[in-house]
């Protein structure tokens, strides 16, 4: 794969059949309009061990709390009679993705669509990436796009499934250090019914900093 350049990174060159860049590809436009997808594929080789098949999705930015969605919720409060004092709202900003985790329990009053946080929309679009990710590629090795499979790297056609890892990888510019575990966290829960049903292990989903993507030869190059 050559280099691609993403979130303000670039991802390779890679060796010859080690890496495919799927998003706006043959095969993802066969998928059809509005499948989202992550941004590329790539090989991992190990002597005498499985090849693993990395899932790769980059963004520049970590997802955050929107104070417009917390003065939001605490305008719904007020007009349901409820007295919010200005330490409620404070604490409501530091721990918004918890009530928008637990809000339709504790605040029936609220619309359906509501939400604190961008937590919940940040990882459930990295989920539906990562598994339109894993059915591509899946599928077309069951056969599913014939006409698709040509676009694909020689090395992807042969891998062999029962034995190949899978790993997914979010590589977040500009996330820090001590941001991962709360980060990896949050990736974690939302994929545990993907990570269970592919058959995965406890290690496989990962968020990575700019550094340590760097550190596993993922990146090759970077903008300030």
């Amino acid at each position: 794969m050559d280099q691609l350049i993403e979130s303000e990174m670039t991802f390779g060159p890679y060796l010859p059949g080690d890496g495919f860049r799927v998003e706006d590809s043959a095969p993802h436009k066969a998928a059809g309009d509005g499948v989202k997808i992550i941004e590329f594929y790539k090989l991992y080789r190990r002597e005498g061990k499985p090849t693993q098949l990395w899932l790769v999705e980059a963004k520049t930015t970590a997802p955050k709390s929107s104070p417009q969605g917390a003065q939001k919720f605490v305008a719904a409060m007020k007009d349901g009679g409820k007295k919010v004092s200005p330490p409620a709202i404070e604490n409501l900003e530091q721990h918004a993705d918890w009530f928008g985790e637990h809000w339709p329990r504790l605040f029936p009053f609220m619309p359906g669509d509501f939400t604190v946080s961008d937590f919940s929309i940040y990882f459930n679009e990295l989920k539906e990436k990562m598994e339109n990710g894993l059915r591509l590629f899946y599928a077309t090795r069951m056969g599913r796009h014939p006409y698709q499979a040509d676009h694909w790297p020689e090395t992807f056609r042969n891998l062999p499934l029962n034995t190949t890892e899978l790993r997914l990888f979010v590589v977040i510019k500009r996330a820090e250090r001590p941001w991962l575990p709360q980060l990896n966290d949050k990736l974690r829960k939302v994929m545990r019914p993907l990570v269970g049903a592919w058959g995965m292990g406890p290690n496989s989903v990962e968020v990575l900093t700019e550094e340590a993507a760097r550190r596993i030869g993922l990146i090759t190059h970077s903008y300030a």
